[in-house]
Order: C-alpha cells, then sequence, then structure tokens
C-alpha cells in the first residue's frame, strides 16, 4: 500500500489536508482518540508510514492535541518503543505527517501526483509561479519525478519527467544560454528566475488540459526573453519589447497570453541559440526582430501570422550568401596585399644582396686593374702598392664601408615601413571582420613574420661577408705596401705628414 493509500485509510471522512510540493509533502487529518487508539496509534501502522517512503526522504509524524505535542516519531526505530501515551477517547486529536524531499542522482519523489499536479497549477501571481521551480532549476540536467502513488501520468518537458530518463531529451547547457542571453537581450525585474525554454518546454502532454497549458505559458514567456530586445518580469504580467522594421511593444499575464504561436516561437530560438553551424547570434536575432514585426496580428508577440520560421531561415541564407560573397571580396584583397608584401620584402633583401655583389665586383675589377696595368708598365710584377696607390685604395674602401652602412640602415628602415604598413592595413579591417575570422585571413600573421624573419636572415648573412671583405682588402693593400718598401714607406708618410701641418 502507497503512502497516500495508507494516510487515506485511516483519514475517512474526517477533516484532513494534503499538500505536496517539489520539496515537502504534507498531511494533517483530524480525529478521535477513540479512532486514533484504534487506527493509528500502533506499531504497525507507524512502521508502515516509514515503509512507505524513499531512503533519501525524512519523515517526521506528530500528534497533536491543542497544539500540545502528545506524540512524535523522527525514526523508524522509534516505533519499537512501547507506545504508551494515553489518548482520551472523546478528545480531537491532529495526526500530522511531514516529508522532507531530498533529490539524488536526480531523482524526486512523489507520493500523491493528484495533490502535486493541483499543487502545480494553482498560483497567485506570474512570480510565485516561477517561484515554485527555483530549487529544481538548479539542477544541471533533467529531473525525474518518481511517482510513489501507483499512478501513470505521461508528461514530461526538457526539465523534469514524469517517466524514465532514458525517455527524455538531453537537457542544455543552462549557464551557457543564460550567458548568450544575457549577451543578446536585457531582462529585468524583482526576483528573475533563471529559465530556459526547455525548462518548460513541453515534450510529452499529459491528459490534464490545464498542467499542460501552463507550461505552454511559461515556455512561450521564457521564449520570448530570449527572443525581445528588453523584458521585464512584475509580479503579475511580463512585459516585452521588440525593435524590428517597427517597434512593438506587449504586456501579458499568465491569463490572458495565447499559446498558439509557441511552436513556431519556439523553433526560431531553437534555430538561433541551438546552431550547430555556429552561426552569428546577433545577425540572427537581428534578422528575426525585423521580420518577426512584419508578422504579428494586431502587433502582439504571441499571435503570428504565416510561417515566419521558414521566412526567417531564407532570409538568413540570403544574408550569408552576401556575407560570404563581401567574405571572398575581403579574403581575395588581405590575400593579394600579403602576396605584395612578400615581393617587397624578397625586394628588400635581394636589393641588400646585389649590392653587396657589386661593392665586390668593383673591388676586384679596382685590384686587377692595378696589377694589369703596372705590370703593362714596368713588365713585370713589382710594387704594385705603391704609397700613392694604397692611399687611393683605403679611400676607396672607406667610402664602401660608409656605402655599406648607408645601406643597411635604408634596408632597416624599409623594414620597419613594411612592418607598420602591413599593421595599418590589418587595423582597416580588424573592425569589420570577427575576431576568428580575422585569425584566419591574416594566417595568424604567419606569412608576415616568415617575410620579416627572411629580411634579418638575409643581413644576418651578407652584411658580416660584405663587412669583413673591406676589412680583407684593406689589411691585403697594407701588407703589400709595406713589404715592398718599409723604409720608403715610412719616409713618404713623414713627408706626407709634414706637407699636412704645413711643417718645413
Amino acid at each position: 500500500m502507497t503512502l497516500i493509500q495508507t494516510l487515506l485509510s485511516v483519514a475517512g471522512q474526517e477533516n484532513y489536508d494534503t499538500k505536496e510540493t517539489f520539496d515537502t509533502f504534507t498531511f494533517t487529518a483530524e480525529m478521535s482518540g477513540e479512532k486514533l487508539l484504534a487506527l493509528v496509534y500502533t506499531k504497525k501502522y507507524i512502521q508502515s508510514l516509514f515503509n512507505a517512503i524513499n531512503n533519501r526522504d525524512e519523515l517526521f509524524v506528530a500528534i497533536y492535541h491543542n497544539d500540545e505535542s502528545r506524540a512524535i516519531f523522527r525514526h523508524i526505530n522509534d516505533v519499537s518503543n512501547p507506545l504508551d501515551e494515553i489518548f482520551e477517547d472523546t478528545y480531537t486529536y491532529t495526526l500530522s505527517v511531514e516529508i522532507t524531499k531530498k533529490i539524488q542522482v536526480n531523482n524526486i519523489s512523489i507520493y500523491s501526483s493528484d495533490h502535486f499536479v493541483t499543487w502545480l497549477k494553482a498560483y497567485e501571481s506570474l512570480t510565485d509561479c516561477f517561484s515554485k521551480f527555483i530549487n529544481i532549476l538548479s539542477i544541471k540536467e533533467q529531473l525525474y519525478l518518481e511517482l510513489l502513488d501507483d499512478k501513470k501520468i505521461n508528461f514530461s518537458t526538457g526539465k523534469i519527467a514524469f517517466f524514465t530518463k532514458e525517455q527524455c531529451e538531453v537537457y542544455p547547457n543552462k549557464n551557457q544560454l543564460l550567458e548568450q542571453q544575457k549577451d543578446h537581450c536585457f531582462v529585468s525585474g524583482t526576483n528573475v528566475p533563471s529559465v530556459i525554454p526547455e525548462d518548460f518546454f513541453v515534450i510529452n502532454e499529459s491528459s490534464d488540459e490545464d498542467l499542460n497549458s501552463l507550461f505552454k505559458k511559461l515556455c512561450l514567456i521564457s521564449t520570448l526573453t530570449f527572443i525581445s530586445d528588453i523584458s521585464e518580469l512584475k509580479e503579475d504580467s511580463v512585459y516585452f519589447k521588440l525593435y524590428g522594421y517597427k517597434t512593438i511593444k506587449n504586456t501579458f499575464s499568465l491569463a490572458d497570453i495565447k499559446t498558439d504561436s509557441l511552436e513556431s516561437l519556439y523553433k526560431i530560438y531553437t534555430w538561433v541559440y541551438h546552431d550547430n553551424n555556429h552561426s552569428s547570434i546577433s545577425d540572427k536575432l537581428g534578422i528575426v526582430r525585423n521580420l518577426l514585426t512584419l508578422h504579428l496580428k494586431q502587433n502582439r508577440l504571441d499571435d503570428i501570422e504565416g510561417d515566419v520560421y521558414t521566412a526567417v531561415k531564407s532570409n538568413f541564407d540570403i544574408y550569408l550568401k552576401e556575407n560570404v560573397q563581401r567574405y571572398l571580396e575581403v579574403k581575395n584583397q588581405v590575400s593579394s596585399f600579403i602576396h605584395d608584401m612578400s615581393l617587397k620584402a624578397e625586394s628588400h633583401a635581394e636589393g641588400f644582396v646585389d649590392t653587396f655583389k657589386h661593392s665586390v665586383l668593383i673591388f676586384i675589377s679596382y685590384f686587377l686593374s692595378i696589377i694589369i696595368v703596372t705590370a703593362i708598365d714596368k713588365g713585370k710584377f713589382v710594387n704594385v702598392f705603391t704609397f700613392e696607390v694604397s692611399v687611393i685604395t683605403m679611400i676607396i674602401l672607406i667610402i664602401s664601408w660608409f656605402y655599406r652602412v648607408n645601406t643597411l640602415s635604408d634596408v632597416y628602415n624599409k623594414k620597419a615601413r613594411f612592418i607598420n604598413k602591413y599593421n595599418n592595413f590589418k587595423a582597416r579591417y580588424a573592425d569589420i571582420i570577427e575576431p576568428d575570422n580575422f585569425k584566419s585571413i591574416f594566417s595568424e600573421d604567419r606569412d608576415h613574420l616568415s617575410d620579416v624573419k627572411y629580411i634579418d636572415d638575409t643581413l644576418k648573412k651578407y652584411d658580416p661577408l660584405w663587412r669583413w671583405t673591406i676589412i680583407v682588402f684593406a689589411i691585403v693593400t697594407v701588407f703589400f705596401c709595406v713589404s715592398h718598401d718599409p723604409t720608403g714607406y715610412l719616409n713618404t708618410i713623414s713627408v706626407f705628414l709634414k706637407s699636412v701641418t704645413c711643417q718645413p
């Protein structure tokens, strides 16, 4: 026998009251002392109450007379104690049975489905209605309502179900959806509940039309908070404001809101927020809000005319095609720019290499010309690097050194300008391209960094070679000049210095 059957079996036609919520089950009944002693105050009956509850829940049984407790049982072990309290046959006593429910593995006990459904459907205001679900809405997954009164209710939403979890849909990431709602919609009011449309969307309807209707209304209100620009939840109503091709302002209560358009609106919500293609929610909402304002009867958000869902998807497809064309144009422009920049990087680096090669060729041609001219003039190779020739050679080498420094500085300036030009080009497109696409189009600067590295590597390779070429030619010049005529070389320097200083 179930708990509610056990309780009602002793209540009979007496005055009793039963209430069940997600958190508690309470039963109170008034009966005479004679009946209490005969039917309730027995070890067998008290034990049957404890045996009828789920192990995860806590039971409290008490018997009162004029608000004074006469017997209390908190645990099944208390039943083994002698039941020696005295009850007067003519007195009226109150039997109180309270159960505190606990949720384990997303399961919660329902001891009287009739009383539980009655409580669900009873509300004084919109805030009161939402407040019933506060505790269970914190559960991350779907909640299974375990019926313990031998009844079957074929009713489920995305959040709660009166049957096994295997038959239910997967509950979405609620925190992520609420964050997305904050990014694109503004919801205000006192004690705004953290609800998503899936919490109330009816997957399997029950035979109780009032229950179905209530959850559909709550689902519609939640859905509109994810679509409207502004939503404000008040004590007994909710205010919506939507900006599209025209501005729509509506205020609804649970009593007057209509659910005929729920299916269409819920499909739109699902398409916007549950997109496997990761399309922009902002872009989708913009199209939804524009088209929705054109398909409302009497400007009511709960009364849609025509197939808005199909119209929204078609318009978004057109929008995507236009965006793809613009995207391809931008991508081609960026690709062309990066290609041109790579050519410039090669040009800067190769220009430095070409200048170095020309300098080396000049040195070689100069030295060969000296050797050839001297050999023709004197008939043999002798004293080629005279003091005069050595001085001219050193002047040429010094000029070459400064030319190298100037060329190197010019390349560094061009590299800096090259980097600034690339960064400026990126900055122009940063505001018109989404961050993820922006990184993809510019390949996270891999090509640019490769070009800069190519310039640096070229300078590191050829600048030391150019520098040591000048140094080697200078050493060779001095060596041959001194080795051929050391005395004459010193005398010539002495005369040169005297002439420079104007000494007699």
